[in-house]
């Protein structure tokens, strides 16, 4: 009998936990980001969740699954999996945020966002070659591709351009969202621009989808009846 009074109270304590998360979430979406990077982006999107005051119930960011765009995608499919199970109240949205760069498993991740169920539900937020393409563009607007040269990656290359307008950046640092802040909504604007001109001219480097991610953060509280 002892046995079965614990096993109650344990399970009434999980409903009334439950109940509380429920509670504590405010009236906007839940939403899951996965970055392939353990700083530099999660520290971004922390930065512009404090900003903008989005609640923690509501936005949860993990940068825990390596670097590799595959392991992104399967990271935030199981985070999605593990939500429903422990509360049945899953995410509305998981982005998952990585670059292409020379990852071998760029198109495969890309492949299995699509195909991941429920639908509408799995966004890939991509960058080619890098997260640095979008910081570059609050400073300046270019389409020229950003290639690998000798030793040097195409990523390297964008984060030697990126330290022309920012001489002391470096991946994993904070801060980098709020000094940034002054010139998003034009950063906004030339990615959207970019956008555009790289699907004519059927290319990807350099493109970013951050821009999207960023807007729908920004607009997330705004009740649907309003955004209409």
């Amino acid at each position: 009998m002892g046995s079965d009074d614990l096993h109650h109270k344990r399970k009434a304590k999980q409903a009334k936990d439950l109940e509380r998360r429920k509670a504590m979430r405010r009236r906007y979406d839940k939403v899951l980001i996965v970055c392939e990077g353990s700083k530099t982006e999660p520290l971004y999107f922390e930065e512009l969740k404090d900003y903008y005051e989005l609640d923690t119930a509501n936005i949860k960011i993990s940068g825990n699954c390596g670097s590799a765009p595959l392991s992104v995608v399967t990271h935030g499919e199981d985070l999605y999996k593990q939500e429903l199970e422990e509360c049945n109240e899953p995410f509305d949205r998981v982005y998952c945020v990585f670059d292409k760069d020379t990852h071998p498993s760029y198109l495969e991740a890309l492949q299995k966002v699509t195909a991941l169920k429920p639908q509408n539900t799995f966004y890939a937020v991509t960058s080619v070659p890098c997260f640095e393409v979008w910081l570059l563009l609050h400073f300046r607007y270019s389409a020229a591709p950003i290639i690998s040269c000798g030793k040097k990656s195409a990523g390297d290359n964008a984060l030697d351009e990126l330290t022309r307008y920012m001489p002391n950046y470096k991946k994993g640092d904070s801060g980098t969202f709020l000094e940034l802040f002054p010139r998003l909504e034009i950063a906004k604007t030339h990615a959207e621009r970019l956008k555009a001109q790289c699907e004519a001219t059927k290319t990807d480097n350099p493109t970013t989808s951050i821009f999207e991610l960023v807007n729908y953060l920004q607009n997330i509280k705004t009740p649907p009846e309003a955004k209409q």
